[in-house]
């Protein structure tokens, strides 16, 4: 029997490993395959981690990573690339030395600082470095609110702040900003990309596009932009700045622990909408779409924050 072979869109995650599958490059692998694609990966550390706590983190020797793109790039291009956790100098300089020689399409980069327990995964030492040799490569940069007040160097306690975190991180080299604002009145980033509530267009400033997410397991629930300064109300809008225009994307907001890799899922699925063909806009609203049912129909599993459910959409068929 003839194999019955089929082509494949290929997409890269360049991250950190987390071994207990919920973040990382784990939860970036299982997001291509739920999107259809075909995932690889380049490994920058490796994070003994779980749903609790952080125990240790290793960087791969900075030889290794230049070898795995070399591996990557001249046998099968990726089609898009998210990039997550950066821990050192070192490893910054080495992506950004291979991102110049290979110029890949479609760059997604999520800031990632701490872990969900607060463990550094960028030293403060090195935040100067990520914003000089990393974040000029961004296609779309994905901050969350400390994030994005870390690479500005101002608090963000309002949607005027968000909106002018994305212009400044533009003006730092971003093609596009998305700033999640999930972390506003929570610890942790148990909210990130779960939190919502569609915001009244029509009492925006001008400039700013309200999008509700399309989100079809939920009744949509309105929130007055008079109240967007309150922490509630900012954490239900995730800011998008396309380097002319602002759009405001939301949705319901879910109660639930188990968020562990909400921000390396939502990254990952804006990266594989874009390998997919789609503008920077509707695949951000696809990947909260996505991000959404992944919290919703999250798994149980661990003693502390547990981790999305990247699979939820075949469920039915297991």
């Amino acid at each position: 029997m003839p194999a019955q072979t089929t082509r494949a869109i290929p997409i890269l995650s360049v991250a950190g490993s987390d071994c207990s599958g919920g973040a990382g490059m784990q939860a970036d692998l299982k997001t291509f395959g739920a999107h259809g694609l075909y995932g690889m990966s380049v490994v920058l550390s490796v994070v003994a981690e779980n749903t609790a706590r952080v125990i240790s983190s290793f960087d791969v020797p900075v030889e290794c990573i230049f070898e795995q793109f070399e591996a990557v790039f001249e046998d099968i291009p990726p089609m898009a690339t998210k990039v997550g956790m950066l821990g050192s100098r070192r490893i910054m300089d080495a992506v950004a030395q291979n991102f110049e020689r290979y110029k890949p399409q479609n760059i997604v980069i999520d800031p990632v600082m701490f872990a969900k327990n607060g463990f550094p995964l960028m030293p403060k030492s090195e935040r100067l470095a990520f914003a000089e040799l990393i974040l000029p490569f961004a296609d779309v940069l994905t901050p969350n609110i400390p994030e994005a007040s870390e690479l500005c160097g101002f608090a963000i306690k309002s949607l005027d702040d968000m909106k002018e975190a994305a212009r400044v991180l533009h003006k730092m080299g971003a093609k596009s900003v998305l700033v999640k604002g999930g972390h506003s009145g929570e610890a942790g980033d148990g909210g990130a990309d779960s939190s919502a509530g569609v915001v009244d267009s029509a009492n925006l400033d001008s400039g700013v596009r309200a999008v509700d997410s399309g989100v079809a397991e939920s009744s949509v629930c309105v929130a007055d932009s008079a109240n967007l300064d309150s922490s509630a109300g900012m954490g239900a809008n995730d800011v998008f700045f396309d380097g002319v225009d602002f759009s405001v994307f939301a949705s319901p907001r879910i109660r639930t622990k188990n968020t562990h890799g909400t921000g390396c899922t939502l990254s990952s699925a804006i990266a594989s909408n874009l390998a997919l063909g789609l503008p920077r806009a509707q695949a951000i609203q696809k990947a909260k779409e996505y991000i959404f049912g992944a919290i919703l129909h999250s798994l149980e599993l661990g003693k502390g924050h547990g981790p999305t459910n990247h699979f939820y959409r075949f469920a039915k068929d297991f």
